[in-house]
């Protein structure tokens, strides 16, 4: 099925009450546009100064676009128990502050969920004021985690300018990251884990085309690349990621084009074979250990990091320690057996939001991830959705499987990249109004006075 390209955003009947549509929506993907900088942004630049903006400027746009247009606020499940997870962070917090007699303060680790929110409802809202922003936006995140991988693709082989690049954005050797053997590229971000997130990302972007149609030549060789920067960051526990989404996109295409799916196989394989004979040692990282037991890394998370605060969840199992920036925000405080006295890097989404709000804290986030991956799954599966929401589905599943898998092991939710990217996401997955005034059966959906020339691209 063919997609009818986009009405530009100058063309598109007004719908903002005023006649202030094009300077919202103009304002909306400035927006958008400072939060995909950030992502690639040293923090040399201040990367504070972005969040502020971003939050700032996406807050009030939100007012305005809620306020002057005639779009309702929908939820999804998902965001329905992300405002209940927000409640109880906040039941958590009270009784830290009165039970437990922390310090009364309200700051990121309180207030992380509303900070996630304000992209899905700025990304939300604008998509159904200007059904084609969706499409922008989509091409501004592969752009600017394409160059990511791009810079890493580069690292991988050692060019000079860009190792240089890689001293500019991390204080670490990405050539014996902490002292360990192998090359782990970084791409235009600090650490190699945001390098795989931006290359998985990436690679959902391009492979959700598969939903409705065949795949080009080029697209797959894009998700190649893709994959291959996520491999160069030997970030190994989004490994499970990288081959859930080719699992996905296998499934649909071996659909459009059985013969193509069967070689994509064995390039696969074969380009895997490849790295391991070829560059052993650049990828020692990856290569060092096979089974948990006996991988150092997750040793000394385990039977380090994760032990020293297995007994506050012993001791505060139903509400928690509370919010607390030391194990929130990673700071590298010495541990002590108070919870008022020190902290620790937890380095565990789950273990962090288990001990700041106890199982019921935990209990939520897991309720919210499996919302998520039914309501993606449901417009994926839906043939009556348009052909673009069905593909977002495709990347807001990919997306929540990556949180998930990152969550063993990184604190998503600290990050300024992955948690905002994959709401900004959510966001476009939302119905436009012109998926919301079509009738439900299989038809491109055609904007007003659109162009008829069909295009096969984002």
């Amino acid at each position: 099925m063919q997609i009818i390209e986009p009405t530009p955003l100058s063309r598109q009947r007004a719908y903002v009450i005023g006649g202030f549509e094009k300077i919202l929506v103009s304002w909306g993907l400035l927006t958008v546009f400072v939060y995909l900088v950030s992502f690639i942004a040293s923090s040399a630049l201040g990367l504070g100064k972005f969040r502020m903006f971003y939050l700032g400027s996406g807050l009030v746009w939100c007012l305005f676009a809620y306020g002057m247009t005639k779009f309702s606020l929908r939820l999804c499940f998902p965001i329905v128990i992300a405002f209940l997870m927000q409640l109880w962070v906040f039941v958590s917090t009270l009784h830290s502050w009165y039970v437990l007699h922390r310090r009364e303060y309200l700051g990121r680790p309180e207030l992380f969920i509303l900070e996630l929110l304000i992209p899905f409802f700025l990304t939300a809202a604008l998509v159904y004021i200007a059904p084609g922003s969706r499409r922008y936006i989509l091409n501004g995140f592969l752009i600017v985690f394409g160059l990511s991988a791009c810079v890493a693709f580069f690292q991988f082989l050692k060019i000079p300018p860009f190792l240089k690049i890689a001293d500019f954005y991390t204080y670490k050797s990405i050539d014996n990251w902490d002292g360990t053997v192998g090359l782990r590229a970084v791409g235009l971000t600090a650490y190699p884990i945001a390098l795989a997130f931006q290359s998985l990302i990436g690679l959902a972007i391009v492979g959700a085309r598969a939903v409705t149609r065949a795949p080009n030549r080029f697209e797959l060789m894009l998700m190649f690349f893709f994959s291959a920067t996520t491999i160069a960051s030997q970030a190994r526990v989004t490994y499970a990621a990288l081959f859930l989404i080719w699992g996905i996109f296998l499934i649909f295409l071996f659909k459009h084009r059985p013969g193509w799916a069967l070689a994509t196989v064995f390039l696969g394989v074969a380009f895997l074979g490849a790295g391991v004979y070829f560059a052993p040692n650049r990828l020692g990282y990856a290569l060092q250990s096979f089974s948990l037991k006996d991988d150092s890394s997750f040793s000394h998370r385990a039977n380090v990091i994760w032990a020293r605060a297995d007994h506050l969840l012993k001791e505060h199992p139903h509400f928690g320690i509370g919010p607390d920036a030391r194990y929130f925000l990673g700071s590298k405080y010495v541990a002590t057996d108070e919870y008022n006295e020190g902290g620790v890097i937890m380095e565990s989404a789950y273990r962090v939001i288990l001990l700041m709000f106890g199982l019921p804290g935990l209990m939520f986030l897991l309720l919210a991830y499996g919302g998520a991956v039914v309501t993606s799954v449901a417009v994926l599966a839906n043939a009556r959705e348009s052909d673009e929401r069905r593909q977002m589905g495709f990347v807001c599943l990919s997306g929540v499987m990556i949180l998930t898998v990152m969550g063993y092991s990184v604190n998503v939710y600290d990050s300024y990249v992955f948690g905002p990217t994959v709401f900004l996401l959510a966001g476009l997955a939302m119905k436009t109004r012109l998926e919301i005034q079509a009738k439900p059966r299989r038809q491109p959906l055609v904007e007003p006075f659109a162009s008829s020339r069909p295009i096969d691209r984002f």
